[in-house]
């Protein structure tokens, strides 16, 4: 029984120390990293910014936030150092504060053209080796540099940083401008062998930051980063995909482009869509086209060569029809059905067609091939990115269009009389 007295309180005395909170973090000790901007900085080193969230006036302190034009800006400040590892700019920045940067608030990752090009693996490595980063933000590839595009963020109705960052990436996947991507999401893409990464793009429109008149109208579906024909608001947008074969950025999706590259996925859902009118070809027609089912793939080797067919299916719902035909009639609904479908087939193979240029398969068609080996081992000495170049992919597509909107088909009026 003594022995057993003994035994409890030596435990005792062991747990003791377990109980104390010896690495509390206090609220009023921190500093909130929300968004990070990674540039090169040649040859050896790298100019980090950090977005700093300013809790004060996030949490209704008696700080107000500065007003420009009658508009609050962003409760947020931005930091800059230049460093050869991305930890070791933290510990610079943290010279000059009063409280601690602290990542594990960090909404966004936005990352320099050159950075991009040189190659990402060392800093995502990093990010991911940071016991006090995010693997779960947003991952934004720059044209030009982040640091510029952290210092420009004027963000319409939203004074809070982090609010902003998960704005983007509901705002992205809602109108299909771009294609939001998770860090691990890009690592794993990075590592896995049988698809290249990707990420959304981020840029400055220069005709918002210049106070420049609205710009000629040309749509947004060949637009690339930074050329929205938009006046007013934010002058930074989140349009379009870069592309990556294995860590390094070589090209970029314009907005149709980034739409096809989603539905060859699976991952396209609702999306808004302007195409030429079919029977008015100088107006257009707006749809939205529902993505319910999977594409269907069938990977075969032909002459040697990887050869894909897919097909798409689509169900539309037409929005708008300024040439007022009635496309609920049968035969002009057929028109509109098969110049959507071509519209998408064509998108899709140009689309391809760059893909194959850029050697990069951010499709993901290598997951087609890969189970076809009986070990990674085997899969991996087969090296599919040498592969990519002769990649031979066959796309279809099929358009129902289902609904008009809330009305039943056309709306007749008396003609304006």
């Amino acid at each position: 029984m003594k022995r057993k007295g003994a035994l409890l309180a030596a435990l005792l005395l062991l747990i003791s120390p377990l109980a104390g909170c010896w690495d509390r973090a206090e609220i009023e000790d921190q500093s909130y990293v929300v968004m990070i901007g990674l540039d090169r900085d040649p040859p050896s080193s790298y100019v980090v910014t950090a977005l700093v969230a300013i809790v004060q006036e996030l949490g209704g302190g008696n700080v107000q936030s500065p007003v420009v034009q009658d508009r609050p800006l962003l409760a947020a400040q931005t930091l800059t150092a230049r460093a050869r590892t991305m930890g070791e700019a933290l510990q610079i920045l943290n010279g000059g504060m009063t409280r601690r940067l602290d990542l594990r608030h960090l909404r966004a990752i936005v990352v320099g053209e050159g950075l991009g090009r040189a190659g990402l693996e060392p800093l995502v490595m990093e990010l991911l080796r940071s016991p006090l980063a995010r693997t779960s933000g947003i991952f934004l590839q720059s044209t030009g540099s982040a640091h510029d595009i952290l210092g420009a963020l004027r963000p319409v109705a939203e004074t809070n940083p982090a609010r902003m960052a998960e704005g983007i990436t509901l705002q992205s996947k809602q109108m299909h401008l771009a294609s939001p991507v998770l860090l691990h999401h890009f690592l794993n893409r990075m590592a896995g062998g049988g698809a290249d990464s990707y990420t959304p793009m981020v840029a400055i429109n220069q005709t918002v930051a210049s106070g420049a008149d609205l710009p000629e109208p040309k749509g947004s579906s060949t637009a690339l980063p930074g050329e929205l024909p938009r006046a007013g608001g934010n002058p930074i947008e989140v349009v379009g995909t870069g592309v990556y074969r294995s860590d390094r950025l070589v090209g970029v999706l314009n907005v149709d482009e980034t739409q096809m590259l989603l539905a060859l996925r699976g991952k396209m859902g609702k999306t808004p869509l302007t195409l030429p009118d079919p029977l008015k070809p100088d107006l257009a027609v707006t749809m939205r086209l529902h993505q319910e089912n999977f594409p269907k793939y069938k990977a075969t080797y032909q002459q040697g060569r990887p050869h894909v067919t897919v097909h798409m299916l689509f169900e539309g719902e037409v929005l708008a029809v300024p040439s007022q035909v009635d496309y609920a009639e049968p035969k002009a609904r057929e028109k509109l059905e098969q110049a959507g479908a071509a519209y998408a087939s064509e998108t899709a193979t140009k689309m391809l067609a760059k893909l194959r240029n850029w050697q990069a398969d951010p499709v993901g068609f290598g997951q087609l091939y890969r189970g076809r080996f009986a070990s990674w081992q085997a899969w991996d000495a087969f090296d599919w990115p040498s592969h990519v170049k002769d990649l031979e992919v066959k796309v279809t597509a099929e358009l129902r269009v289902r609904r008009y909107g809330l009305v039943l088909g056309r709306t007749r009026t008396n003609g304006g009389r």
